[in-house]
């Protein structure tokens, strides 16, 4: 039985959507960063090296962690206005389309552009394309899912999550996640072990198979994103505990930090690197309450921009990074400084999601390989949350 304390009039969640456009707002700068770190991407610039990694530092631990918990979040008043297969029918509906749209089509450039710059690939797009659609084994960048690896663990969730949307229902009708110090602590605990424990044994990733240390991560955060959805009292000492989350967070980054500016020389200790990657993913849960803390003391209120943004950041997430990609290699030979390119790079990639967006909006099969949502779709109670 329901109990009806906690749980407030309505249901009403705006910050979440101000949170996901955010949260998907932050991908592009992210992405176009790795044109120019050290870090392997990709393709790279001609600028890169590494005097933008530590800001890269801020949020590369817990950008996905937080979308995955709010799209578990958004996912859960989807749920509880069908029936558990219902849910798994419309699931597969709205994220497969623009998954298989995304591997045959927008990623394409990506794999050619990256054989380019590592393999040695004959110039000639589209001579490439019938051996990328063909699923050619010789090409080391063949056929992939590269950035959309999100939308297909998404959709893997979600076809579990239909499993059980009973006993999680009662989760987020119990008690459990009522109290400051287990909201702060149990989940850093769970995704901070699972993650060391798993990195002793597995690589990340992406590749869905064996990649066991985002899914101890990822798939727990979206649980509980699901499952504390309508829980008010979660969300108020969520609210509560923005200030200490935000002073732990300060602390957790600057020990990564200080641990990334070290010589790297040598190779670290085993208990070390299990401690660094448990403070890792502590630094990760810090930061989303820190972020969904302020974001509903703050921003608790509609915006018609941000409800508009919302219908679109799945169409932004699925485009950016070919965008990334083809204006950097385009401006590459321009040679116009490594302050210049990036901030072209960065409003060209932004105009084309906003042009994409906007003319997708238009027509029926765009919206459909793009994941817009239909507008009769919209909910009414809390807008944009059908769009995760």
């Amino acid at each position: 039985m329901t109990n009806p304390s906690l749980h407030a009039p309505s249901d009403r969640l705006w910050f979440l959507d101000w949170v996901r456009v955010g949260a998907f707002a932050l991908l592009i700068p992210y992405h176009l960063g790795m044109f120019y770190v050290s870090w392997d991407w990709h393709v790279k610039s001609t600028y890169d090296g590494s005097a933008v990694e530590p800001l890269m530092l801020v949020t590369a631990p817990f950008r996905l962690a937080l979308l995955f918990f709010v799209s578990g979040a958004a996912t859960r008043f989807l749920a509880d206005r069908t029936s558990a297969g219902g849910f798994a029918r419309s699931r597969a509906l709205r994220l497969l389309p623009p998954l298989l749209f995304g591997m045959f089509v927008i990623c394409a450039p990506q794999a050619y552009f990256e054989g380019l710059a590592k393999d040695g690939l004959q110039p000639g797009f589209l001579d490439f394309l019938p051996r990328y659609w063909g699923f050619d084994h010789t090409l080391k960048h063949g056929f992939t899912w590269n950035h959309l690896w999100f939308v297909a663990y998404l959709l893997v969730y979600s076809l579990l999550l239909a499993v059980v949307l009973k006993p999680l229902r009662r989760l987020g009708d119990s008690s459990l996640f009522t109290t400051r110090l287990v909201i702060a602590v149990l989940p850093a605990l769970v995704i901070g072990v699972g993650y060391a424990l798993t990195r002793m044994w597995f690589s990340v990733t992406h590749a869905l198979v064996n990649d066991w240390p985002n899914h101890v991560v990822y798939l727990p955060l979206f649980l509980l994103g699901f499952a504390m959805a309508r829980s008010q009292q979660f969300w108020r000492a969520v609210e509560s505990l923005r200030w200490p989350a935000l002073a732990c967070a300060c602390v957790g980054y600057a020990v990564i930090l200080w641990f990334f500016l070290q010589d790297g020389s040598g190779t670290p200790n085993p208990t070390f690197l299990f401690v660094l990657r448990m403070w890792r993913s502590a630094y990760a849960w810090m930061a989303i309450l820190t972020v969904l803390g302020f974001a509903r003391r703050y921003l608790n209120r509609p915006s018609a921009a941000v409800a508009w943004l919302n219908r679109g950041v799945f169409c932004f997430y699925i485009v950016h990074q070919t965008a990334i990609v083809l204006f950097g290699v385009a401006l590459a030979p321009l040679k116009i400084g490594p302050v210049l390119e990036p901030v072209a790079i960065l409003t060209l990639t932004v105009t084309s999601c906003l042009g994409i967006y906007a003319l997708a909006e238009r027509f029926g099969v765009a919206k459909l390989l793009l994941g817009l949502p239909p507008r009769a779709s919209r909910p009414r109670r809390s807008p944009g949350f059908a769009t995760s």
